[in-house]
């Protein structure tokens, strides 16, 4: 079993997490699914970071109780061109940077008060088009993981990507 916390950053972050079986077809597998959820996060860009951190610290620490292995998978965000000259445009990378900043910030805080080396777990990048090419809506529908209306939009992206890096999982192995 492995377990995948997944974020889908922006001005409203997709997060969507759970526990999955390793073995069998990709549709198995998140038939498999247990604690599975989502969520969508909203507000300034710091609140959901702070959100984010927690979410990401007790879904941490359920998988090391329950001695299974986790991963952490955001959505890469590169800008290919202006649509405008918006703030929210750059929303996707502040809160990623401003994510990967916080936990480094706290691991020196812990390391700097003298309690040993901290243990911060690599963020996996996946490109939006691999995970919209493979989880496309009609799988998601297929696999029971479909989530109807605008409000989950975002939602809906974080759990492609999960589907995505279950599949490239089950060639990893």
């Amino acid at each position: 079993m492995i377990c995948l916390f997944v974020v889908d950053p922006g001005s409203h972050t997709g997060v969507a997490q759970g526990r999955f079986w390793e073995e069998g077809s990709i549709a198995e597998r998140i038939a498999s699914r247990s604690h599975f959820k989502t969520t969508t996060l909203e507000g300034p860009d710091l609140k959901q970071v702070r959100e984010l951190w927690w979410m990401w610290r007790e879904f941490m620490m359920e998988c090391r109780r329950a001695g299974l292995p986790y991963e952490i998978i955001f959505e890469d965000f590169i800008l290919t061109r202006l649509k405008s000259s918006k703030r929210e445009g750059l929303s996707p990378v502040r809160i990623t940077a401003m994510f990967l900043g916080y936990r480094e910030g706290l691991a020196d805080g812990y390391e700097s008060a003298g309690f040993g080396p901290a243990f911060v777990q690599k963020v996996i990048f996946q490109q939006p088009s691999d995970a919209f090419s493979f989880a496309t809506d009609d799988r998601l529908r297929e696999w029971g993981l479909w989530l109807p209306g605008k409000d989950h939009e975002h939602e809906r992206e974080a759990t492609s990507h999960l589907c995505l890096r279950l599949n490239k999982r089950s060639h990893l192995r």
